[in-house]
């Protein structure tokens, strides 16, 4: 191999004759390089990185060796080899060849061509080879589908497999909440959708698109938290479908009911409308369950009890009615007994209270629960009123001495206050006591009787002397034999 073609030397810029540095200028040389040869001693071989051959050629007076150390340790190397390794004095020819390095640094050495005691030496460098990249990543799956719970293992290769980069391959989602990949390439799918799964060892990056499916999840059946229910009229129930599988692809539920006058029913909330019986249906796909309900009367207690007055006054003989209110109006039970403390006072009949005797009673009203109502009456005697008094004569004569009798009627005959008084309009001519009239002297008289109350009513007397022929219609006086 031509050494021009293989090797580029820095320092081979001109040709030198090798002197050795080693003996003196006086001493017969004994190796002597030629051609380019010679030009090695003085700049020493470059090698690249892949390697090659430099041929050697020399003269030498006495027989010869050539070897190769490390020029740091000493020690021998094998990525240099001379061929032959020795020889015989004169003309000689060696080829040395230097291996390719796979290592990144660059390593030195040192041959030495020894004839005698004198020694030629040749520094050898080779650089070291050139960084080798991550070049590309692929993945096993480029697009995978799964079905939402399934998994899958994604297999990352990285190019060049000797590569001098860091070869960890970093795994991620790019929508977690669809698929998960953890740092092993184990994908999780997670929700229905698509997502982008990278494996990146550095900068060079490979994807694989996962698309996850729905899962079908049939539904198995339906049941009810309770299968017969009863409730009062006018309150409700919250009853719970339970779907099986819960996650179950069909999740809607119709809810019926199998008499809407007696039960209403939505999304589970039965109200209770009316007394009896109604089933109640929840329907998912081809399943039901049902659950009897049964309406059961509402009870509605007295909460209360009122009257239209608590205090009453009035007289013996007065009626009045009380009217008992029961709250709430809607109650159940809407009797009413009617009692009195002291029905020789007042009695009570249907709530009409009557005065039957001065004094005060409290009347009470009771609902069947116990609950009451109490009103005070306090009675007082009646005064009836006189509307008019009459007398039996309006005009009446007697003679003096005489008496005539007049009878005053009151009106009405049972009004509390009868009394009366009687008085003249001259006692000169006539007196009156008592409705009896007296004539005492000739003349004209007007009798008045009164009531309390002042009603009254008159009667004309005229008196007659004594012996007159006067219609007499008095009593006669007995005279006194004495006068």
């Amino acid at each position: 191999m031509n050494l021009k073609h293989i090797f580029l030397s820095a320092l081979a810029v001109a040709a030198l004759v090798f002197v050795s540095c080693e003996k003196t200028v006086e001493q017969t040389p004994e190796i002597t390089l030629t051609g380019d040869s010679a030009q090695l001693a003085s700049s020493g071989i470059s090698a690249k990185a892949e390697g090659g051959d430099v041929t050697l050629t020399f003269n030498s007076g006495a027989e010869w060796t050539i070897e190769i150390a490390s020029a740091d340790t000493k020690a021998m190397v094998s990525w240099v080899v001379a061929t032959p390794a020795s020889g015989k004095s004169g003309a000689a020819e060696a080829i040395v060849s230097v291996a390719a390095n796979s290592e990144l640094t660059a390593r030195q050495a040192k041959l030495s061509i020894k004839s005698g005691t004198l020694s030629t030496d040749i520094a050898i460098k080779q650089e070291g080879r050139a960084r080798i990249p991550v070049s590309e990543v692929t993945l096993n799956e480029t697009s995978i589908e799964l079905v939402n719970g399934e998994n899958a293992h994604l297999i990352a290769t990285v190019t060049p497999s000797y590569t001098d980069d860091d070869k960890t391959v970093t795994w991620s989602s790019s929508k977690p909440g669809v698929a998960t990949v953890d740092q092993e390439g184990m994908v999780l799918s997670v929700a229905e959708g698509t997502t982008v799964i990278t494996a990146a060892v550095g900068a060079v990056k490979a994807t694989c698109e996962v698309i996850v499916l729905h899962k079908a999840i049939p539904l198995e059946g339906i049941s009810l938290d309770k299968e017969e229910l009863e409730i009062v009229n006018g309150s409700s129930y919250q009853l719970t479908a339970t779907l099986t599988p819960a996650n179950a692809d069909i999740q809607t539920i119709e809810w019926s009911s199998s008499d809407e006058a007696v039960i209403s029913v939505t999304d589970g909330l039965v109200e209770a409308l009316s007394e009896g019986e109604a089933t109640v249906t929840a329907t998912a796909g081809s399943f039901s369950a049902t659950c009897k309900v049964t309406v059961l009367h509402l009870v509605i207690e007295v909460e209360s009890v009122t009257l239209n007055k608590n205090n009453v006054e009035f007289f013996v003989g007065d009626s009045e009615t009380l009217v008992a209110t029961i709250n709430p109006a809607d109650a159940d039970d809407q009797s009413i007994v009617w009692s009195t403390s002291d029905a020789s006072v007042v009695s009570v009949q249907d709530g009409v209270i009557t005065g039957e005797g001065e004094g005060t009673a409290t009347v009470t009203a009771t609902a069947g629960n116990g609950k009451y109502a109490t009103c005070t009456v306090q009675v007082s005697p009646k005064v009836i009123p006189v509307e008019s008094v009459s007398l039996d004569q309006e005009k009446a004569t007697i003679k003096v001495g005489k008496t005539v009798t007049l009878i005053a009627t009151i009106n009405p005959s049972y009004a509390t206050d009868k009394s009366l008084t009687w008085q003249t309009s001259d006692n000169k001519i006539a007196t009156v006591a008592d409705g009896i009239v007296t004539g005492v002297a000739e003349g004209k008289v007007t009798i008045t009787v009164t009531t309390s109350n002042g009603k009254t009513a008159t009667c004309e007397v005229t008196v007659l002397p004594k012996g007159s022929n006067g219609e007499d219609l008095g009593d006669p006086i007995e005279e006194d034999p004495w006068e």
